[in-house]
């Protein structure tokens, strides 16, 4: 367990920010990029965001790792997305 906790960023990068108190991860200016940073910095899991955007988690891997590129209403749907998102944390 302390071999995957020190190797899986997934679990350490929300404690930086948790220490830091901001996330050093610069925002990016891609949609599909700000969503990934979205997912890595509140320590989602694929199933967690698909419960936050009510969306498939296979359809948001697609994105995410660049094997689909979302387009017309998907593309609305993640900036509608982040912009809650951004609203409710007071910005990124």
């Amino acid at each position: 367990m302390i071999f995957y906790f020190r190797s899986n960023p997934r679990y350490w990068i929300p404690l930086v920010i948790e220490f830091l108190e901001y996330n050093p991860i610069p925002y990016p200016e891609d949609l599909v990029e700000r969503l990934a940073w979205h997912k890595q910095a509140n320590w989602l899991t694929f199933k967690d965001l698909d419960t936050e955007m009510g969306r498939d988690p296979e359809q948001l891997s697609d994105w995410l790792s660049g094997r689909h590129i979302p387009s017309g209403k998907n593309r609305e749907a993640i900036e509608f997305f982040l912009a809650k998102c951004e609203d409710k944390s007071g910005g990124y």
